[in-house]
């Protein structure tokens, strides 16, 4: 648990910073998101482009991919880095009881 508030606090803390969360930041996150935004409009991954990852975290994008249709891309875009803290946030937790289950952390 407080490795799952740790991780949250540190990438809120990420996005918080001047031009994060609505600027161009990184490369990945707008490349995942490109896809999602391809998948709404029809684009199959895999199919139609190619995406050298998995297509779990162009599913988790899609609901920003929706929002960007109706308020923009970067809103879209900062929803899409939300929504990747809060997987990772899911990570981690799952990752802990994991660990607490199978009796490698007290």
């Amino acid at each position: 648990m407080a490795a799952t508030v740790l991780a949250l606090a540190l990438r809120a803390y990420q996005l918080a910073r001047p031009g994060q969360l609505l600027g161009v930041a990184w490369y990945d996150d707008g490349v995942l998101f490109g896809s999602s935004l391809r998948l709404v409009h029809g684009v199959l991954p895999y199919r139609d482009f190619v995406l050298a990852q998995p297509p779990g975290i162009t599913l988790l994008m899609v609901p920003a991919a929706l929002l960007a249709k109706v308020a923009g891309t970067a809103w879209g875009m900062a929803a899409a880095r939300i929504l990747t803290v809060a997987a990772s946030a899911a990570g981690w937790s799952w990752a802990g009881c994991s660990c607490v289950t199978a009796g490698c952390w007290p």
